[in-house]
């Protein structure tokens, strides 16, 4: 039960965006669409903290960490996912993107001395092999898109990491997520400011495009949640690789959604991907039987 939140974070992290490319085809600019989805996940957090009337004074160094998480580990990843998509095809970006878990786990061997047991090796190996058959055949695009997708597992993995070790670990989890959104949307305003989007920020202009960010919100500040809560059952290492669930669900989504066809490719990179949160769960296990031991 105790990976249960992860894999929750997961799926509700691979449905939203789909409701994003709704409201984005009303005519809402990215950044808008930011400032109001993580405005709302940041004051549903608020909401949480002050029901379990948690603390939300922190520290100079907490508030900085918290800076970080919500600018690179938060807006950076999502901001070079979308140019990422401009440049290669979207299986491409997800199967370098997805490539973080890997990352996260040779971070905390190199940097942490968490002993990286042959289990989480295999399960490095089996995600790889199940997000190239994820990702499909024929590449096409600017070979930079390939840096910038890798760049964005970069991001991602500082976040998981950040979160179990930085000063932020030590504080509640609500304050986690309304201070890391609080400093997404501070960022994207700003990035709105220096005319990144090249146009002026549209917001939503109808009632199924807020109903729409509201229900990103809602699901952003639920995923955000419980993504923290397994980095602290689990630590982030073995929580990367339960939260690969999300690109499974993604495909599940477009193939619901969007008529996306899944081949038998698709089905066995799906099944390999599942093959390594089993080899990352055994991996932990094991682990821990060895430190009670």
């Amino acid at each position: 039960m105790r990976y249960l939140a992860v894999v929750v974070a997961s799926v509700l992290f691979g449905i939203f965006p789909s409701i994003q490319d709704g409201v984005l085809l009303t005519g809402v600019t990215p950044l808008a669409l930011v400032v109001v989805c993580n405005g709302i996940s940041g004051l549903l957090g608020l909401a949480g903290a002050a029901a379990r009337r948690e603390e939300l004074r922190v520290g100079k160094r907490q508030l900085l960490d918290l800076a970080m998480l919500g600018v690179i580990g938060l807006f950076l990843t999502d901001y070079l996912l979308n140019v990422a998509y401009t440049m290669i095809p979207v299986g491409y970006v997800t199967m370098i993107h997805f490539m973080y878990p890997s990352l996260v786990c040779i971070a905390m061997a190199v940097f942490f001395r968490e002993k990286l047991n042959g289990w989480k090796a295999a399960a490095m190996v089996c995600s790889a092999a199940g997000l190239a058959f994820l990702a499909g055949g024929g590449f096409t695009g600017r070979p930079v898109g390939i840096l910038v997708a890798f760049l964005t597992g970069v991001a991602y993995a500082f976040y998981m990491i950040a979160s179990d070790r930085s000063s932020v670990g030590g504080l509640p989890v609500f304050t986690r997520v309304f201070y890391s959104n609080l400093f997404v949307v501070l960022t994207a305003l700003c990035a709105a400011a220096a005319g990144v989007d090249g146009k002026p920020m549209l917001f939503p202009q109808t009632g199924s495009a807020w109903l729409g960010c509201l229900a990103v919100g809602a699901m952003l500040c639920a995923g955000t949640y419980l993504i923290n809560i397994g980095i602290i059952r689990l630590g982030a290492g073995t929580a990367s690789f339960i939260y690969m669930v999300e690109p499974i669900t993604s495909l599940a989504v477009s193939a619901a959604v969007y008529r996306y066809h899944i081949g038998a490719l698709n089905l066995l990179g799906c099944a390999l991907i599942l093959g390594s949160l089993a080899f990352a769960a055994r991996g932990d296990s094991k682990a821990e039987a060895k430190a009670a031991g």
